[in-house]
């Protein structure tokens, strides 16, 4: 996680001058419940960084990655049971509709891509004894289907509550996020 953060940081001091004169650009993050589906559900909490560009007043381009946080998840595969420790990450690439309700406040919708790197670790000695891997990484790509809420505070800072479908993790369980964000415009 310090090494996220640090690249953050970084990649964040090498690419503000260029952000700063980008105009109708902005940065969000946000954080909330993720949830792995499973056998029972895994809520984690889970954190995000976004990057976004006004196309015009409607719509946005929207890229980011998210980290869903460590869940322990149930699996089952007829008389074999037991428990894997998962982490997902995701980065991806959306375009964001709004529509104005008010002077501050408008829905949301946003539809893309995420690629999904998944990593899993078996939380049972009975799933190792049948042969199932121990550790495991994988990668795929999903639809991702969103709807929100922004609230305007000020000319440049913002906030919102998405719910937004990422899709499935790698290892196949399905992928949401319900967060709030603070955001500021550029």
């Amino acid at each position: 996680m310090q090494k996220i953060l640090l690249a953050l940081l970084v990649g964040s001091a090498i690419i503000s001058p260029v952000i700063s004169h980008a105009e109708g650009s902005y940065v969000k993050f946000g954080m909330g419940e993720s949830h792995y589906s499973g056998s029972p559900a895994s809520k984690p909490t889970g954190y995000y960084l976004a990057y976004g560009m006004q196309l015009d007043p409607s719509v946005d381009i929207e890229v980011g990655v998210v980290d869903f946080g460590r869940a322990n998840i149930g699996v089952g595969y007829e008389d074999i049971k037991g428990r894997v420790r998962t982490r997902t990450r995701s980065f991806y690439g959306a375009a964001v509709g709004s529509i104005p309700m008010s002077s501050a406040i408008s829905l949301q919708g946003k539809l893309g891509l995420a690629v999904n790197r998944s990593s899993a670790t078996n939380a049972s000695e009975n799933l190792i004894a049948q042969g199932y891997e121990d550790s495991s990484a994988k990668t795929n790509v999903h639809a991702l289907i969103g709807a929100g809420l922004k609230m305007q505070f000020s000319k440049q800072v913002f906030g919102t509550l998405e719910y937004t479908r990422y899709g499935a993790a790698a290892h196949g369980h399905k992928l949401d996020m319900f967060n709030a964000a603070l955001g500021y415009q550029f």
